[in-house]
């Protein structure tokens, strides 16, 4: 899910932050089924630059505190700013059941917790116009990533976010430009505590695979994330 950053609402991180600990990612995947995992950041945590602060569980009280110091006050079962409620849209593709699922679902969370959401299901050239030109105060979407993606196209450049760090920027071109690997962890744990304190996006849920194979398969049958024929030269037929 991305913020729009430009928006009145979403330009204040803590405001995003809050909305990112009232999310219970295990309630969100447990309405979708099989085929899922959970996501804390662009790539899943066996990417060996994961970090485990990218964790974050639910916490009602953290987001509490900071609606509270954002000038948000609870009323009557509904989050007020001077005089105007906490409400916004998240857009999402139609044709995604998948997405609709699990947003249907962030909606509900956000709701019981007093913000008033509401969800855009639009038609799949509707949503791809809507994306293009960011028209949207938060959009369900996803990215087909490979295992080094590109952190700029989320946090770079014209990223559907309308997010800009110079920080970050500062961080993903010493990324890009090292090949030290002990520096690129730690630029890497910069970064995360950038996207920490701000929280441009909140990463849900990833696809998984399965590999079904013959019982009479033996070996050290092992596939993996990276490759599904790893140690295959020690597979055997029984």
């Amino acid at each position: 899910m991305a913020f729009n950053t430009n928006n009145e609402i979403f330009s204040d991180p803590r405001v995003r932050k809050a909305i990112t600990l009232l999310l219970d990612k295990n309630n969100i995947l447990a309405s979708m089924g099989a085929g899922y995992a959970p996501l804390n950041f662009v790539y899943g945590n066996e990417n060996c630059m994961y970090d485990e602060k990218l964790n974050i569980q639910y916490n009602s009280e953290e987001a509490d505190r900071l609606l509270n110091e954002a000038g948000w006050n609870y009323i009557n079962n509904a989050w007020i700013k001077e005089g105007k409620v906490l409400r916004f849209s998240i857009v999402v593709d139609s044709t995604r059941a998948d997405r609709v699922n699990a947003v249907n679902t962030v909606a509900n969370q956000l709701i019981n917790h007093g913000i008033n959401v509401s969800i855009k299901e639009i038609s799949n050239s509707k949503y791809i116009e809507t994306l293009n030109n960011k028209n949207y105060e938060v959009i369900m979407t996803g990215f087909k990533v490979g295992y080094s993606p590109k952190l700029s196209i989320f946090f770079g450049e014209n990223n559907i976010a309308n997010y800009s760090n110079e920080n970050v920027n500062n961080l993903l071109n010493t990324i890009k430009n090292t090949g030290d690997y002990n520096v690129q962890k730690d630029n890497y744990n910069k970064l995360y505590d950038e996207y920490l304190n701000e929280f441009p996006y909140i990463f849900l849920y990833r696809e998984t695979d399965s590999v079904i194979f013959n019982q009479s398969l033996c070996g050290k049958v092992s596939p993996n994330s990276f490759s599904i024929f790893y140690n295959i030269e020690k597979w055997y037929r029984q």
